[in-house]
């Protein structure tokens, strides 16, 4: 897996030209730890936000569900989503360590089903 560091990343991929849409399922968390409970992660498509997702709890990973239509995503076969942070955090700001990224979004694995109408 791999961590957001810092307040935004972005993820993008390519499409084959016949898919009308897709269903994305991310298997994602929160940077989860007693001194800072939650999270909360805006995900845009071109500057918009499309989903905000609050993390709590556990901090264990859990799936998260985006639909897309081809004019969502902008149309070509580039897709590029964003993830604004809102208050992402170092382990070393906690002391919790040496690590000085700020961790906001843990992202194990995403699955992407086609859809063809």
């Amino acid at each position: 897996g791999v961590w957001t560091n810092g307040p935004y990343a972005e993820l993008s991929f390519l499409l084959e030209k016949d898919i009308d849409a897709i269903n994305l399922k991310f298997v994602v968390k929160g940077y989860i730890v007693p001194e800072h409970p939650a999270q909360l992660v805006d995900v845009m498509i071109k500057g918009k936000i499309i989903a905000s997702w609050n993390f709590s709890g556990s901090g264990s990973f859990e799936e998260r569900i985006l639909s897309l239509t081809r004019q969502e995503w902008g149309g070509g076969s580039e897709v590029k989503i964003g993830f604004l942070v809102h208050n992402p955090v170092s382990p070393n700001e906690l002391q919790r360590g040496a690590d000085k990224r700020k961790l906001g979004m843990g992202l194990q694995g995403i699955l992407i089903d086609k859809v063809t109408y």
